[in-house]
């Protein structure tokens, strides 16, 4: 309630960091904190998940490269062993395209450009449809951080932050 007794409901916008992929990642949260604002009989927050998971494309044709160098260099010497000259190379694929490939495809100019321009339109959406709610609040994590503090203080900030300076 505010100082003329109506219910303000706020709004709370979620974004996810690395390895994420689906927009599910943060189903449990809301429920949380639902439950915490029941307890208490305060008004009910709407969520929204942010989601640019879907927008990384192309580790898998960087390792591709890899194992045929690997299989290259076996070709031309038969005593090279890929798995001793490689070592860990299912952990390092893994670590390296889920975690560090977001990180690196973000980075890129032009994919974070197009990444941002994604989260501001989801932001603008969640707003447009609780129009009438004026209190936000940003949940997010790892390189969602990065992300929405770059959509905050960047080129995009003009078109996220005049909703909120309203």
């Amino acid at each position: 309630m505010n100082s003329y007794n109506t219910i303000v409901n706020m709004l709370v916008f979620l974004l996810h960091g690395v390895n994420t992929k689906t927009v599910q990642y943060a189903d449990s949260l809301p429920d949380l904190i639902k439950e915490e604002f029941q307890k208490n009989n305060s008004p009910l927050p709407f969520f929204y998940s942010g989601f640019w998971g879907d927008n990384l494309k192309g580790t898998h044709a960087i390792w591709r490269e890899i194992y045929q160098e690997l299989h290259r260099k076996k070709t031309q010497n038969p005593n090279f062993n890929p798995d001793i000259a490689f070592r860990y190379q299912k952990f390092r694929e893994v670590y390296f395209s889920e975690f560090l490939g977001d990180t690196f495809t973000y980075l890129n100019s032009e994919n974070g450009k197009k990444i941002r321009n994604v989260i501001v339109q989801q932001f603008n959406d969640f707003l447009n449809t609780y129009s009438q709610e004026k209190e936000v609040h940003f949940i997010a994590h790892s390189l969602g951080t990065v992300i929405l503090w770059d959509v905050l203080f960047s080129d995009q900030k003009s078109k996220m932050l005049c909703h909120l300076l309203q």
